[in-house]
């Protein structure tokens, strides 16, 4: 018999540390023969589909990398394939079905401060109270439309960080274009900030690991799809009222966060809007929450430096 510890109560979408991960301890032969198998399945399918590892575990044969592939592709002939089929719909665990609170997150994809809180302090409120929101991310930040008549770059977008940084965000558009839901997609999303590569060789890792179909993202990030979104993410990062002052730049339920303050308030923003009844019910909306855990950190504004456009 295995006893399971979690060291972490529901870490849903990873932390901005090392990720969280069961303590198991068992003992036997049947144990660790049990943890062998349960190794190879992972390493070598990632455990795609919950009755594969049920089954894997079960079983006593110990195949190998090349038959538990097999046994995945006669599952989902696509994975073998390289393509992904769209991943599932998380249900909310908590089954709240009531008015939800709006955060609208204007960022960059290369932008030290928008990754600091977009793997940080947003990771960690979604831990918490991802139920209770509803979440889009608007890559586009302090890039600039090329307005000038005559100029032979005229309509184009340069982004504060470079080509690099515009395909980044377009990427990330075209990916949440083609999976709407922000719980489909925002584990790719934050494997892309959390990474230290390029916004493109980034994606070619994150968007297979999490299901998702590289060759059709890829196609409208390069195309006039992936352009139009971006430039529809300009017109609305310029129709903010007040205009943005840095990225990361928050919205929640239509009010601006504009101080590293009020970003690292974001739990507490959260709450407040939620309706009473379910407070007492929210153990990140008790105020000892913060007296525990000293509060949440603006790692963008303290470690990365948040990013202020060109004036």
């Amino acid at each position: 018999r295995h006893r399971v510890a979690m060291q972490h109560p529901d870490i849903r979408y990873g932390a901005l540390g090392a990720e969280p991960v069961p303590v198991i301890v068992a003992s036997g032969t049947a144990a660790r023969r049990r943890f062998a198998l349960a190794g190879r399945a992972a390493v070598a399918v990632g455990c795609v589909a919950a009755v594969l590892c049920v089954a894997f575990l079960a079983s006593g044969d110990a195949p190998g990398p090349s038959s538990v592939l097999a046994a995945v592709s006669a599952k989902q002939p696509s994975l073998a394939k390289g393509k992904a089929g769209p991943p599932p719909v998380r249900p909310p665990a908590s089954g709240y079905t009531g008015p939800k609170v709006k955060i609208d997150f204007y960022m960059e994809a290369m932008c030290p401060g928008c990754k600091y809180f977009g793997t940080g302090d947003l990771v960690s409120m979604l831990n918490g109270l991802a139920d209770y929101v509803t979440l889009r991310a608007i890559p586009y930040g302090n890039a600039a439309l090329n307005t000038t008549v005559g100029s032979p770059h005229f309509g184009e977008i340069a982004c504060q960080h470079g080509p690099d940084e515009c395909l980044g965000n377009k990427i990330e558009l075209c990916m949440m274009h083609q999976y709407p839901d922000w719980t489909v997609w925002f584990p790719a999303f934050k494997c892309i900030e959390k990474s230290d590569e390029l916004p493109y060789n980034a994606s070619v890792k994150c968007l297979p690991e999490n299901n998702m179909d590289l060759a059709a993202v890829l196609k409208c990030a390069n195309g006039p799809e992936g352009e139009k979104l971006h430039q529809d993410a300009g017109k609305e990062t310029a129709n903010l009222s007040p205009p943005h002052s840095f990225t990361p730049w928050l919205v929640v339920d239509g009010t601006a966060m504009n101080s590293s303050e009020l970003l690292g308030d974001l739990v507490n923003q959260v709450c407040t809007r939620l309706p009473g009844d379910i407070l007492p019910s929210l153990a990140f909306c008790h105020p000892r929450f913060k007296q525990a855990t000293g509060g949440m950190q603006l790692y963008g504004g303290r470690e990365g430096g948040l990013c202020y456009p060109a004036r």
